[in-house]
């Protein structure tokens, strides 16, 4: 081997394991990942979060997502702690050159950005979906403004092929010598289900259902891009020393509707019961496929038994002969020695998944514990809400209760469950801050999207548009003590509209969503309170923001800011935006 091996990690939001022709699907046309897949070892029982952030913090950490900050997308409680070394910065100290393009979601603001976090080069957008609230404003999949290593640029195009084109040229841009990490983490196919009819329209002429066939449509846009990619990997003569790994980030979210049993009524699961954000096996169960022609990861064989996304990290490093320094220690397993050995079985574990959709987690919401064999689960999603216990191996579709057959296995998987919780739980009482005042980010953009205490999750521009009647706080962290600018915006900086103004509807077209007016709040004063400072200020007509000036000292700070309206109602400050003074 000439030197250490290239990595690509391709990572889809929202494709389940239903959503591949190999897999089954009786309509989506998939013909580069099926090729794939077949020149790939396939890991046949493999897990991830139920959601998308925290399956991201398990990737990058190679540990549960809880231990490291993150266990939901909404809240803050998706910023992964500063403290975590994740896989770009080891691999960068190997010698790897990186590059991360599309979806981060871990945190928008330093120190917690993907080009805070050991990433050479960074193509990204604000927040967990393209016109989320962090987000460049009315981005809508075409033609966006995107953060280009940190600044925000115009690009023209469909954001799945932009993110392929720029991971194509920085891999054919490097040097042979310099080994790289490719990290290419596509929005779609999450909803909005945005995507040009030359993709969804055929399958909406089969009679689909428009959601489903706009699904579909962006796994295809997804998939043909895959093979330009693919072919640009063969063009350059990398293709037998690279690591090329694709997988999705939880069960699927577009391609299949359930009953209120968890079963599928509408779409394909491949026999899965449930879907995204469930504990049952269609909300985390996806599949995973690992090509190296080097390193004898070739042939389309399996790999049985339990694996998750926390295990590629330790296998990767494996694989690569990468060491890491610091000496971190992983929840996940080093894989490497079963990938090598064809149709191999991983030794027996248990993995603990669960959605935790909650700022402060709460004990027996959503979870599965899962063996080879087993899968313990408990879900108020369906009404039920109390422990289920199914053999996998004879039931994959999850519908004969074992739980009353089979106590002395619900005591074990308790067991396993109680002291997972205890260990996790340790994390649960702490947010990550957000830190203002450093020369890496010199104007710090806070949004509703991270508030605490928030209860009405002002998370995406439709919310904001709707002007969700809700407030919250951020947990700030001051690098440096002085004065510091604290401007409190209705709507973003980029479309400078006045705080008692609304903007415009968007209609929608064939290919992108629809967007409403926006809703008009009388706002007569802004108020903030900010560590030892509160005041508040008289809102005149035409005002775009509300500005103070506030002392503040180096250390931990909470940042409440509002606007109080003429019928006497309270809305948060959506955007805030922080330098020094």
């Amino acid at each position: 081997m000439s030197q250490k091996p290239n990595v690509i990690i391709i990572l889809s939001d929202d494709q389940g394991y239903g959503d591949f022709a190999c897999n089954g699907n009786p309509w989506l046309n998939t013909p580069c990942l099926d090729r794939f897949a077949s020149e790939s070892v396939s890991l046949t029982d493999f897990h991830t979060s139920p959601m998308c952030a925290p399956t991201r913090a398990g990737l990058m950490s190679g540990r549960y997502p809880d231990r490291v900050g993150v266990w939901s997308t909404l809240n803050g409680c998706f910023i992964m702690n500063k403290e975590t070394r994740i896989m770009p910065q080891i691999f960068k100290d190997s010698g790897y050159r990186t590059g991360m393009f599309g979806k981060w979601h871990l945190g928008d603001n330093y120190p917690y950005r993907a080009i805070d976090k050991g990433f050479d080069e960074v193509l990204s957008f604000g927040g967990g979906v393209i016109g989320e609230v962090p987000d460049y404003w009315d981005n809508d999949y075409f033609d966006d403004v995107y953060l280009d290593n940190g600044r925000w640029e115009e690009h023209q195009g469909y954001c799945t092929d932009i993110w392929f084109d720029r991971a194509i040229k920085f891999i054919q841009d490097g040097s042979r010598e310099e080994p790289f990490l490719c990290y290419l983490a596509n929005n779609a196919p999450h909803r909005p289900f945005n995507v040009d009819n030359k993709y969804s329209g055929k399958y909406e002429a089969m009679g689909i259902s428009t959601q489903i066939a706009r699904f579909y449509g962006m796994i295809e846009n997804i998939d043909e891009n895959f093979g330009r990619l693919d072919e640009a990997l063969k063009d350059s003569g990398l293709a037998d020393n690279t690591i090329v790994i694709y997988f999705g980030d939880n069960g699927t979210c577009g391609g299949a509707y359930m009953d209120e049993q968890g079963f599928v009524k509408d779409g394909f699961n491949a026999g899965l019961r449930g879907k995204k954000c469930d504990p049952y096996e269609g909300g985390h169960k996806n599949a995973c496929y690992i090509r190296w022609p080097e390193g004898g990861l070739k042939g389309g064989y399996e790999v049985n038994g339990l694996s998750a996304n926390f295990d590629l990290l330790p296998t990767l490093m494996g694989l690569a002969g990468v060491d890491d320094r610091e000496g971190t220690v992983f929840d996940g397993t080093n894989l490497s020695a079963f990938l090598k050995e064809k149709n191999s079985t991983i030794n027996d574990r248990q993995l603990v998944i669960h959605n935790m959709q909650l700022e402060r987690p709460e004990k027996y919401k959503d979870y599965c514990v899962l063996t080879n064999s087993w899968r313990m689960t408990r879900t108020a999603v369906y009404g039920h809400d109390e422990i289920e216990l199914y053999d996998f191996k004879k039931d994959i579709e999850q519908k004969r209760d074992l739980a009353a057959a089979e106590p002395a296995v619900i005591r074990e998987l308790s067991s396993v469950y109680d002291a997972w919780w205890d260990e996790m739980a340790k994390q649960y009482d702490s947010f990550s801050p957000i830190a203002i005042g450093s020369p890496r980010e010199p104007e710090t953009k806070l949004t509703s999207h991270s508030w605490h205490g928030s209860t009405e999750m002002s998370y995406n521009q439709t919310h904001i548009r709707d002007g969700i009647n809700d407030t919250g706080y951020w947990e700030l962290e001051v690098l440096e003590t002085g004065s510091y600018h604290i401007e409190l915006r209705r709507w973003p900086k980029e479309i400078d509209t006045a705080l008692k103004d609304s903007v415009p509807a968007v209609p929608g077209t064939d290919r992108v969503h629809e967007r409403n007016a926006g809703k008009i709040y009388d706002i007569v004063n802004a108020g903030i309170s900010c560590g030892k400072y509160s005041g508040e200020t008289e809102v005149l007509d035409g005002q775009t923001s509300a500005v103070f000036t506030v002392f503040l000292e180096e250390g931990p700070v909470k940042l409440d800011a509002w606007f109080d309206c003429s019928d006497s109602s309270r809305i948060g400050a959506y955007y805030t935006y922080i330098s020094r003074k």
